[in-house]
């Protein structure tokens, strides 16, 4: 979790240090049509989608971010990371 919001603070330039980066959930298709695999994408913003907390529970603080926002414009970096087997995407937050 503290690896993920380091990662974050990094894509977050000047210009977009006041916003929550967007965050949208998505299948992407698999080999076995039957079993898509669930993914989080990260991404700096700067308008748009609405401000919720993702992975806060009893346990985690979580992290604002902005759901179905535009992509800010621009160029960034591509950080992929996985929860492994039986881990929770949002509880990364």
């Amino acid at each position: 979790m503290k690896y993920l919001a380091f990662i974050l603070s990094l894509l977050r330039t000047p210009a977009l240090a006041d916003s929550s980066p967007g965050y949208n959930r998505m299948a992407i298709a698999a080999p076995d049509p039957s079993t898509p695999v669930q993914a989080a994408l990260w991404f700096p913003t700067t308008e748009g989608g609405v401000e919720t907390m993702i992975g806060e529970d009893f346990i985690f603080y979580g992290e604002r971010a902005v759901q179905n926002a535009a992509p800010a414009p621009g160029h960034y970096p591509l950080i992929v990371i996985s929860n492994g087997s039986g881990g929770n995407m949002d509880s990364m937050a």
